[in-house]
């Protein structure tokens, strides 16, 4: 009885939303094209070429001496194994969704325990300097200091994990090497079969995350269409679905800088429904939760949230 709920409750949605784009072409043509354009604009040329070489370089077993001038620092302050480090920088440098693959290819490949990847996950999955430079600052918000900026966008992230491995996950055990590691069991690759196979990958994935980044904003229409009188909440609703085209909206209302700048950060904290579900399909078939991924995620948005508002009252 209960599937049988949850199957009209299914059917009873994607009847709606097939009723709004039928009846909203236009809307629904326009969303779905913002969403193409924003991912073969933004998402392919910034995360391919990374999606590509991080998995090259984890299978050639490359990847802890691409770390070894930041692992000392970094091992110090998170207490986390060599392969660890590689996830958190990458996590840094490129962004999200690299910060996810490079953690659950870690983890796949035997580099990393079950539980070292799901305290990696909760901090270190978050928007890439890429896209904040190119596509946010001075684009979505004017008038507020880079670091301003970097500071809610990475540094509050890295102070949350800090926290988390001195309480919630105190009594992680990292073992450096001393994990059975799976890519012993299999034969050695030649240089081009591991380019062919991280081509295939990069390209498969890459193209669901352009089809999760439509979807989620052919959702928007339904939110543009019962609230149509109220920017606001059009704009809440589509940074909660799809980050990029939200932004967007938030640049539309023309605010002052200071909420523009934190109602950007609050997005970036969240990320949106379609960067979660982009997170969730890396995260594939393995047994790391996406709940506990989801619920550290939500924490440091709200703290963001409370910062941000702070910053807002009693430092602009």
């Amino acid at each position: 009885m209960k599937n049988l709920r949850k199957n009209i409750i299914a059917v009873l949605f994607f009847v709606i939303l097939m009723g709004f784009i039928l009846g909203f072409s236009a809307m629904a043509k326009q969303y779905a094209y913002l969403g193409l354009s924003i991912w073969f604009e933004q998402m392919v040329p910034s995360l391919l070429p990374f999606m590509i070489i991080s998995s090259m370089l984890i299978k050639l077993n490359l990847d802890e001496i691409l770390i070894k001038p930041f692992s000392g620092v970094i091992k110090l302050l998170y207490k986390i194994s060599d392969a660890g480090v590689y996830v958190l920088v990458m996590g840094l440098l490129c962004g999200f969704p690299m910060g996810a693959k490079a953690a659950v290819m870690e983890y796949d490949e035997g580099k990393i325990s079950k539980e070292e990847a799901q305290f990696l996950l909760a901090f270190s999955n978050n928007i890439g300097p890429a896209y904040f430079l190119s596509f946010v600052y001075g684009n979505i918000y004017t008038g507020i200091p880079l670091l301003h900026g970097i500071f809610f966008l990475y540094a509050l992230p890295l102070l949350y994990g800090f926290i988390l491995r001195r309480t919630v996950y105190k009594n992680l055990s990292v073992m450096q090497r001393a994990l059975s590691y799976k890519k012993c069991a299999s034969p050695k690759k030649s240089f081009l079969g591991v380019l062919d196979e991280s081509i295939n990958n990069g390209l498969i994935q890459i193209s669901m995350l352009g089809g999760y980044m439509i979807v989620c904003n052919l959702l928007v229409i339904i939110p543009k269409t019962l609230f149509y009188q109220n920017p606001y909440l059009c704009a809440f609703f589509h940074n909660m679905l799809e980050i990029s085209g939200g932004l967007l909206s938030v640049k539309s209302l023309n605010l002052p800088f200071h909420k523009a700048f934190a109602l950007a950060h609050l997005s970036l904290g969240f990320t949106g429904i379609s960067c979660h579900l982009q997170t969730f399909h890396i995260m594939g078939n393995t047994d790391l939760s996406k709940q506990k991924y989801m619920l550290h995620k939500l924490i440091l948005c709200s703290i963001i949230g409370i910062l941000l508002y702070v910053y807002c009252m009693f430092v602009l």
